[in-house]
């Protein structure tokens, strides 16, 4: 597994590349992102 992680300050400046590669049987991704506790409701229908 080759993975290339960015991260970003809140203005998108880059403040670290990393790069990894693992054998793709030893890793796990755990992907975490903040939901928010109140659904968003659009403005217009979805064109999808």
């Amino acid at each position: 597994m080759h993975v290339i992680h960015t991260a970003r300050a809140e203005d998108d400046t880059v403040l670290e590349v990393s790069e990894s590669i693992w054998p793709a049987d030893r890793g796990t991704i755990i992907d975490e992102y903040l939901i928010d506790q109140e659904a968003n409701v659009p403005d217009v229908p979805s064109q999808i």
